[in-house]
């Protein structure tokens, strides 16, 4: 079905209009004229009919007197001249009528009939003297075009070419209004709405040309109002549900740690080892809750980055690091980007290895069920590195996980994260930190293994080799023992 506009549908009423206005005005001319000439036709008729009976009367007697047959035609040219009539005479009974009067009849009683032109009128009516039959008068006057010079007419004309003009102008008028003002009052709303979605300005509507525009966005800045104060409490409700739950876990360790250590009273060689179990929870657990914290922060605050010259793959292997115990345990195969070359480009490299290690533990925590997938790859998980755009580097990791959902992209949403009940958090301040790079991050369908796949497009790479990588390194070993870095 095709999709009706504001503009289309106003200008079908108008073309509507304007045909309708067309219509009225040509058969308002049509019926005057009509009633007016046929008015005019009338009066002829009367005035043919009137003045026969007296004119027959008149020339009755040079019918009866021989003699006096001169005086009929003297009679009637005075007649012609009198009335105005385009023709007058006496038609005999072997006579014909004239060829425009052809279609006309003779009888015993007036008849009235029309030129074949239509321009003239004419009347035959019996000439009778008792019962003798002198034949017909016959007499046809031109009917006037009252038309040609009718005020009332002309005001008709007047007043329709008037309304049409009229009619075109609002069409022109509401034409504009429809294709511009209108849709320049709606995107200024729809301005104003991405601002306030945004944060920029606040929920009062702006004032635009059209009053019912102005009322619905008073009705929009109610909703976003009302919806504010709901999300608000939403959010509060399900960010600390989420935060409590990525706690939960790395907190139960440290508790059962605890509990394990308190259970073993007085010096002894398990309470050491238990202590020295408890240290090692420590070690491992409270950094990630420190990092959940931090992640919660960093949802509402700016991202600071101090960008360095590091090799990538060095920023790639320490986030993997971090992971070599679940990696091991799960028995997991991991692809790394191939070749001895160092890839050496401007980053921080503890944002990016939040970045890293959040998508490395995300992709992890997909494979539980990763027995369903090794037949249909050869690793579990992959990180390769792409240098062969000019300017940019890409770092592709894709996973054989169960993948993402048909809109990839929600997963950077709030509350819309890869796992259940998951805050969502650790996606969307990835997506801070490489935007502050001028970088991109973004989620789709693995095009090799059949999970997920998360691709980050970062500026300004710089590719050496092996041996100039040392020599930076010494380069750099030799300032520093000379104190100048």
């Amino acid at each position: 079905m095709k999709e009706v506009t504001l503009k289309s549908a106003l200008n079908q009423i108008m073309q509507i209009t304007t045909l309708l206005v067309v219509i009225l005005a040509l058969g308002a001319l049509f019926t005057y004229s009509e009633i007016k000439q046929s008015l005019e036709e009338k009066s002829v008729q009367e005035t043919l009919l009137k003045t026969a009976d007296q004119q027959i009367q008149a020339m009755i007697p040079s019918f009866l007197v021989p003699e006096q047959r001169v005086g009929i035609s003297v009679l009637l040219e005075r007649y012609k001249d009198i009335e105005g009539l385009e023709r007058v005479e006496i038609i005999d009974d072997g006579r014909a009528l004239p060829e425009e009067f052809k279609n006309c009849k003779t009888g015993t009683v007036a008849h009235i009939c029309v030129s074949t032109d239509q321009a003239q009128i004419g009347v035959t009516i019996p000439i009778q003297v008792g019962e003798r039959n002198f034949g017909h008068l016959f007499k046809s006057k031109k009917v006037q075009n009252v038309l040609a010079h009718d005020h009332t007419l002309q005001m008709i004309e007047a007043a329709a070419g008037t309304l049409l003009l009229f009619s075109i102008f609002l069409f022109v008028f509401l034409s504009r209004i429809t294709s511009k003002q209108v849709p320049a009052d709606l995107n200024d709303l729809v301005t104003w709405l991405e601002a306030v979605l945004d944060g920029r300005v606040n929920s009062r509507a702006p004032q635009l040309k059209f009053q019912e525009l102005n009322q619905l966005g008073g009705k929009i800045g109610e909703l976003l109002d009302r919806h504010e104060k709901s999300r608000d409490r939403a959010m509060i409700g399900l960010l600390t549900s989420g935060v409590m739950h990525d706690i939960r876990t790395p907190l139960h360790s440290l508790v059962t740690a605890q509990i394990l250590v308190s259970e073993q009273p007085g010096p002894s060689e398990k309470r050491v080892k238990l202590l020295e179990n408890l240290f090692r929870v420590c070690s491992n657990k409270l950094p990630v809750i420190g990092a959940i914290i931090e992640t919660t922060l960093d949802g509402s605050r700016e991202i600071h980055v101090e960008r360095k010259a590091v090799d990538l793959r060095d920023t790639i292997s320490d986030s993997l690091a971090l992971y070599s115990g679940d990696i091991q345990q799960k028995n997991l195969r991991i692809e790394t980007p191939q070749g001895s070359d160092a890839i050496i480009v401007e980053h921080d490299p503890i944002q990016m290895g939040r970045v890293l290690s959040n998508l490395i533990k995300n992709s992890i925590e997909a494979l539980n069920d990763k027995d369903s997938t090794r037949a249909q790859s050869d690793f579990d998980l992959s990180i390769q590195v792409d240098t062969s755009e000019l300017g940019i580097t890409k770092i592709i990791l894709e996973d054989a996980g169960p993948g993402l959902p048909e809109n990839a992209e929600s997963v950077f949403r709030l509350l819309r994260g890869t796992k259940p009940r998951s805050s969502g958090l650790g996606l969307v301040v990835s997506r801070k930190i490489i935007q502050a790079h001028e970088g991109i991050l973004t989620a789709t369908h693995a095009q090799v293994l059949p999970g997920a796949r998360f691709e980050i497009r970062l500026p300004n790479q710089i590719i050496i080799t092996n041996a100039e990588k040392m020599t930076v390194a010494e380069t750099n070993h030799s300032a520093l023992a000379e104190g100048t870095i």
